[in-house]
């Protein structure tokens, strides 16, 4: 049985005094530890996909399952914990880097708080220097490795991603894709990550799926070792099946 199960999904937006389809009958499994890109055109249903895993929208049918238990409708949690990466950090501005990290803990009492391990997040992404800092006082690119580090400290077994490198710039991008990479390798955890970029999910994923009107057309093993080349000829070939793919949806 798979780790993570969405099976037959269904959402529905009343508009005009109608439906619109969002997700049609979608299902997609990944195994525990596995890097899963999800990619399509704007408005096939990548990012519904995920609010609807991460709990922030209410799915119109079918059934998720984490760890072999049913994720709530209502909550998106299980046992198992669920962390989701925004295209924008919303990092906290009146709080610390360090607190930023820390934010699902503050809570707590301090010395319950796992600061040893926001330390450990801070040396990893190369922020030590600004913990004291705030979020106004980063840049774009450590802005958002504040928000993977806050993801990371909670500790969840299942990280969604959507968008999360879209607004960055080509050099600043790349370096986080490497930044990535170096946490999955490192963690473990299983990833579902949407981006419009194609060959980002390329460099990144263990398995592309293709998403068009609210249903799973593909599902491609990637294949090749990390880290990846955009010269190798085999990741042109697979570039130039996907895009194939995703273009001729279009014309249908």
């Amino acid at each position: 049985m798979p780790w993570f199960e969405a099976l037959n999904l269904r959402k529905t937006y009343p508009i005009g005094g109608g439906e619109k389809l969002a997700l049609d009958d979608f299902s997609l499994c990944a195994e525990r530890g596995d890097f899963v890109g999800i990619v399509g055109r704007s408005g096939s249903g990548k990012t519904t996909f995920l609010r609807i895993v991460a709990g922030l929208l209410r799915r119109s049918g079918g059934e998720l399952r984490l760890g072999g238990r049913e994720i709530s409708g209502e909550t998106g949690v299980t046992d198992e914990k669920i962390g989701i990466v925004f295209q924008e950090p919303r990092l906290m501005p009146w709080l610390t880097v360090e607190k930023n990290i820390l934010f699902a803990f503050l809570r707590q009492p301090r010395r319950e708080q796992p600061t040893e391990k926001a330390d450990r997040l801070l040396t990893m992404l190369g922020l030590s220097e600004y913990k004291n800092a705030y979020p106004d006082q980063l840049s774009g690119g450590m802005a958002q490795r504040v928000a993977l580090g806050r993801v990371l400290c909670y500790g969840p077994e299942l990280i969604l991603m959507d968008e999360p490198l879209g607004a960055l710039d080509f050099f600043t991008r790349k370096s986080l894709q490497e930044e990535i990479l170096k946490l999955y390798e490192s963690e473990k955890k299983t990833i579902l990550f949407v981006t419009h970029d194609v060959e980002e999910a390329l460099i990144l994923s263990r398995r592309i799926v293709v998403i068009d009107e609210g249903r799973l057309c593909a599902d491609i093993p990637v294949g090749l070792p990390y880290p990846r080349r955009r010269g190798d000829p085999r990741f042109a070939a697979l570039l130039e099946e996907i895009l194939s793919l995703i273009l001729s949806r279009e014309t249908l």
